[in-house]
């Protein structure tokens, strides 16, 4: 769609929204790596790969809050549902069955922030900095 877009409109440049620079269709295909499944520049600059960590910080913060808040929800609904004389056993177990889909969601985001923390720190190191971006991550196992 892309090259489509820019056979019709060669004078358009691409702004990659995350890092608000524009781009010419021919520096686009430079400094994006289409082959995985996000795409990632290239050649970062130091400044842009501070952004990087602050915003991945932002994001690990976010994530544990929500883990946090998920797990604690869960122990309470256990407890309100074990002193619950009218719930049988099989509805117990469902209700619980949906927390766990959440939580094993939630191992996936972890794995997901762990392979985010491992690009980070291969770019840290470009730049010479020695900033491990994952020393607070604990996977979910």
């Amino acid at each position: 769609e892309l090259q489509v877009h820019n056979i019709k409109h060669p004078s358009h440049t691409y702004r990659v929204h995350a890092r608000g620079i524009s781009y010419s269709y021919d520096d686009l295909l430079k400094n994006l790596d289409f082959s995985s499944d996000a795409m990632v520049k290239d050649d970062l600059s130091s400044d842009e790969a501070e952004v990087l960590q602050d915003e991945f910080e932002y994001l690990k913060e976010e994530f544990e809050f929500y883990k946090d808040s998920l797990e604690n929800e869960k122990e309470k609904l256990q407890e309100r549902l074990s002193q619950n004389i009218w719930i049988t056993s099989i509805d117990r177990d469902e209700v619980l069955s949906r927390y766990d889909n959440k939580l094993y969601d939630s191992y996936n985001i972890a794995n997901h922030i762990k392979q985010i923390a491992s690009m980070i720190e291969e770019v840290l190191k470009k730049f010479g900095k020695d900033k491990d971006p994952d020393e607070n991550i604990v996977l979910l196992n």
